[in-house]
């Protein structure tokens, strides 16, 4: 019996900190994502969690709100558009590469390289049967 109680523990302060880390990646991609009109920022979220087995997946362009993702988090080339301005004009836009600025993997870099112990703990704090000793 006591063993089934420490693997429960175990397993929820395993569960615990896959959660946190999750939301600290995704907080960190939040702040490193590029800013121009906020639509990329916007279409960002945890689409998909499943708690009880540590899984969850991190997106953006979630709803296609922002199909320009890709490019933008690995860099790339943009073809050439049309574009149209506020009043309905429109104008031919060349086509040009793109510098990646890798804001989602570098949120994972980030978290892993901080304070991660941190993260651990504070998911862990008031758990019944789970201590750290710093």
């Amino acid at each position: 019996m006591a063993s089934e109680l420490t693997w429960y523990y175990f397993k929820q302060a395993i569960l615990n900190s896959i959660q946190a880390t999750v939301n600290e990646v995704f907080n960190k991609s939040q702040e490193n994502c590029p800013v121009i009109t906020g639509t990329l920022r916007g279409s960002g979220g945890i689409s998909q969690s499943d708690p009880s087995v540590g899984d969850y997946t991190i997106s953006y362009n979630i709803n296609n709100a922002a199909p320009y993702t890709q490019v933008v988090e690995e860099g790339g080339f943009v073809n050439s558009y049309v574009r149209r301005n506020r009043t309905g004009r429109t104008h031919a836009v060349k086509g040009y590469n793109v510098d990646g600025k890798f804001f989602i993997k570098n949120a994972i870099t980030d978290v892993f390289s901080g304070d991660y112990n941190m993260t651990v703990i504070q998911a862990n704090q008031g758990s019944s049967g789970y201590y750290i000793n710093i």
